[in-house]
């Protein structure tokens, strides 16, 4: 770590220069496109479908959605994932790909941290509704991650304007 008297002259005349606790750069998903749900405390119920443990290495990275206190969100593209794939692509030979949703926990997380993440993607696996991202994988390999069903439906806000069987 640097003091403040090791630190160059020119660092400290630069306006442009950006407070230490600015020197990541952190995005927020538009509103209305994720809405959170508490889950019961319990363990899921028998009959919840296994997840899949897939290969992390075979995930793409195509857009940057945000980040919190303890992880982050992407949109990824799988490659060749035939478990997560339901579209194929002439220009990769033949190879199956589907856009996901990646939430992916910091390295060094605490271990409630990791066990709540866990238990989530775990009861997220179970549920089945056009407005919920389902959970299609998990892997617990550090840093942990799950892989979420992108889903086509619309921003929440969105439907709740339009449906006026909801008011």
């Amino acid at each position: 770590m640097i003091s403040v008297a090791e630190q160059p002259a020119n660092r400290n005349n630069n306006k442009k220069a950006y407070p230490e606790e600015r020197y990541r750069r952190r995005e927020r998903p538009i509103p209305g496109l994720f809405t959170s749900i508490k889950l019961p405390e319990a363990e899921p119920p028998n009959g919840v479908a296994p997840l899949l443990d897939f290969p992390r290495g075979r995930m793409r990275p195509v857009t940057f959605l945000g980040e919190s206190l303890h992880g982050n969100i992407q949109i990824c593209e799988t490659d060749g994932i035939d478990e997560l794939s339901d579209e194929e692509c002439h220009s990769t030979g033949g190879r199956r790909r589907r856009r996901v949703v990646v939430k992916t926990l910091w390295r060094g997380c605490h271990n409630d941290i990791k066990a709540a993440f866990a238990r989530e993607a775990t009861w997220g696996a179970g549920l089945k509704h056009p407005q919920l991202a389902r959970v299609l994988g998990l892997s617990l390999l550090e840093p942990p991650c799950a892989a979420l069903d992108r889903g086509d439906a619309a921003p929440l806000p969105t439907i709740l304007k339009t449906d006026k069987q909801l008011k």
